[in-house]
């Protein structure tokens, strides 16, 4: 069963996509580098978490915070006055089933991951979802069906989507590693082999 995680609320095809995070979910539980799929009406997006943030409603909740001893003013206060955001980068899109399309937004809460329906080849992102599109935690049929070794054209360059991965892993593992501030961390792509 997939997770819903929250709903994207802003963001820009360059600078990424903002989500509330759902109520129900714990900012602890969200880890920066995990994949997230976000239904759009009629494109499905694959993205990768790339930051964490807490909000306020108010400057004022921030300036009086609630003693730490009283829980019941803390859980009044989460997810009303204050609330995290996560910023997403949409990596790849693909088109939704007509199926899924009919069946409107939030319609795969729920579904069950072994029974994914066939995906279109998977596309470069060229736009945004709207606002309030559902963000589900990545499943493995989820993975399985953007990182199918596919033949792509782009370009006139003819490549597969394995040799995508080599692009994007690098750049989730060097971002892991930009925010854990390690030293001497470093993923080294290997050059893709075109045929």
């Amino acid at each position: 069963m997939r997770r819903l995680l929250g709903v994207v609320t802003r963001g820009s095809l360059t600078e990424g996509l903002e989500m509330k995070l759902a109520e129900d979910c714990s900012i602890e539980d969200i880890k920066a580098g995990k994949f997230v799929v976000i239904e759009g009406d009629k494109l499905r997006f694959f993205s990768l978490i790339t930051d964490l943030r807490l909000d306020a409603t108010t400057p004022a909740v921030l300036q009086n915070p609630p003693d730490v001893s009283d829980d019941l003013v803390r859980e009044v206060l989460s997810g009303t006055a204050t609330y995290a955001t996560v910023t997403l980068k949409p990596m790849l899109t693909t088109e939704r089933d007509e199926t899924e399309r009919g069946e409107g937004r939030g319609a795969r809460d729920g579904a069950d991951e072994d029974k994914m329906p066939e995906r279109r080849e998977p596309q470069p992102v060229k736009t945004v979802p709207p606002h309030f599109s559902p963000v589900y935690e990545a499943t493995s049929a989820d993975v399985l069906a953007f990182s199918a070794a596919r033949k792509w054209n782009r370009k006139g360059v003819s490549f597969t989507s394995a040799h995508l991965w080599t692009w994007i892993l690098p750049f989730a593992w060097t971002y892991i590693g930009s925010l854990r501030g390690a030293t001497g961390f470093s993923a080294k792509r290997a050059p893709a082999k075109l045929s």
